[in-house]
């Protein structure tokens, strides 16, 4: 009698382990996945292929098919019976599309970003004019079923998936784990925000992020806002706080990976998720930052917009916010009382551990992979 196939998913990215959605959404739920007997590989273009994030953002049409031909030819090669996890919609689609139709094998979509077009005409009132759209719409049906990041991918993609997941991106809450000892209070309260400063949208947050710093600094002498960041948009906002008297409350730190993102959080007492533009790219995303805050037991203050809305509950485990009052305000709070801060910290913590955690979010992956194979 011939032994059965081990069940095998192939994850497809364009991104890098640096980057947040591959590390949690490919190589962490990869990693989970093993556990539940279910074998796994990714394959990423940028560490598969060498390619920098720098570099794919200079790929011509003739470069990226090029890459696409060669991840065919790797992809080609899986045993047969594989299923293709492709992660969200990008120029490295092509490869594991294809391979799925020589192969005749099963592919999975997860969506955990807008990574089309904010304002789009539709043809007739239906077909929209975006490439990017279509094609994501026809991915959404050609899957077994599709996994969407958040409430918004979830129910827009339900109308095109034949079925669809809810899966968050999540935290690995082994590596995000309060180390340290909160009960002393120390002199210093310390703002955090660390991301990437890649376009005018994400200027925009961090320039309210500071007007709020600046306002709140009138009342308060022991506060400090930490700002791990790269990016090139990064040095406008830096001259934007070098103008300020109180300049040196400002503290920049180097862009810090993810294996070190921990200790920096350590050091953070309030984690803040400011976003400004009311848009579906906000809407759409999983906030990666607000679960590893929330991870490192931190309070977090959130905009009102997106996601945010369906994580924090606001006044138990931290705070929604919308204007730069409302946001001041609910920091003011937070300064100044430090037990509603570990209780909120406690709070965040738990709510992670139960419901946002790679662990728990990958058990119901598994679930749904049951019936493709």
């Amino acid at each position: 009698m011939e032994p059965a196939r081990k069940k095998k998913v192939i994850f497809v990215t364009s991104e890098s382990y640096q980057q947040a959605g591959a590390r949690l959404r490919c190589y962490g739920f990869a990693r989970e996945l093993r556990k539940y007997s279910i074998d796994t590989q990714v394959y990423s273009f940028s560490d598969s292929l060498g390619l920098s994030v720098e570099d794919e953002k200079r790929l011509t049409i003739v470069r990226k098919l090029r890459y696409n031909f060669r991840a065919l030819k790797e992809l080609l090669r899986a045993q047969e019976g594989s299923v293709f996890y492709i992660h969200r919609m990008n120029y490295h689609v092509l490869a594991p599309f294809l391979a799925s139709i020589l192969k005749k094998s099963k592919i999975i979509f997860d969506c955990d970003d807008w990574n089309m077009r904010e304002d789009v005409r539709y043809r007739f009132g239906i077909f929209p004019a975006s490439k990017a759209e279509g094609l994501s719409r026809c991915l959404a049906a050609r899957s077994v079923f599709c996994v969407a990041a958040s409430f918004f991918l979830r129910d827009y993609f339900a109308p095109y998936a034949r079925s669809i997941y809810y899966i968050p991106t999540g935290v690995d809450t082994d590596l995000f784990s309060p180390k340290q000892d909160n009960s002393v209070e120390k002199e210093e309260v310390v703002l955090g925000w660390a991301g990437t400063v890649n376009d005018e949208a994400m200027c925009r947050n961090l320039r309210f992020l500071l007007d709020v710093f600046f306002q709140l600094n009138h009342s308060h002498k022991n506060i400090i806002l930490a700002i791990a960041a790269s990016g090139p948009y990064l040095e406008k906002i830096k001259k934007i706080a070098a103008q300020h008297s109180n300049k040196d409350k400002i503290r920049f730190y180097p862009w810090v990976g993810p294996d070190l993102m921990p200790s920096f959080l350590e050091g953070v007492d309030i984690g803040l998720l400011p976003l400004i533009d009311n848009t579906k790219f906000n809407a759409a995303k999983s906030p990666t930052k607000l679960f590893e805050y929330m991870a490192m037991s931190k309070p977090s203050v959130a905009s009102r917009i997106g996601e945010a809305r369906s994580i924090i509950r606001d006044n138990c485990n931290g705070f929604l916010a919308g204007s730069l009052e409302e946001f001041s305000r609910k920091l003011n709070v937070l300064i100044y009382d430090k037990k509603l801060r570990d209780s909120f910290g406690a709070e965040a913590r738990n709510d992670v551990e139960k419901h946002y955690s790679l662990k728990v979010l990958v058990s119901r992956l598994a679930v749904a992979l049951k019936g493709v194979f």
